[in-house]
C-alpha cells in the first residue's frame, strides 16, 4: 500500500542520513573498535536487500578504515 512504500521510504531516509552523520565523525582505530561499529555495519550489510543502502554502507566503512590507516601512517623525518 502507499502506507506501507512511505513507511519504508521514511525508513532508509532515516538510515542515510545516519550514514551521513557517521560519515563525518572523526574516528580512530581504538574507537571504532571499542564501539565494534564495522562489525554492526557488516551485520546491517548482511540482513538488507536494499542494494544503494549496503553500497553507501560498504562505503563507509572503507572511508573510516581508509582514514585511520592514513591517520597512523608514519613519515620518517
Amino acid at each position: 500500500t502507499a502506507l506501507d512504500a512511505a513507511v519504508i521510504n521514511e525508513e532508509k531516509e532515516s538510515k542515510l542520513k545516519a550514514i551521513r552523520d557517521l560519515r563525518g565523525l572523526p574516528v580512530t582505530l581504538k574507537s571504532l573498535k571499542e564501539t565494534q561499529a564495522v562489525k554492526t555495519l557488516k551485520e546491517m550489510i548482511s540482513r538488507s536487500s536494499d542494494a544503494s543502502l549496503c553500497a553507501d554502507l560498504k562505503s563507509l566503512i572503507h572511508s573510516w578504515k581508509s582514514y585511520v590507516a592514513a591517520s597512523q601512517t608514519v613519515i620518517p623525518p
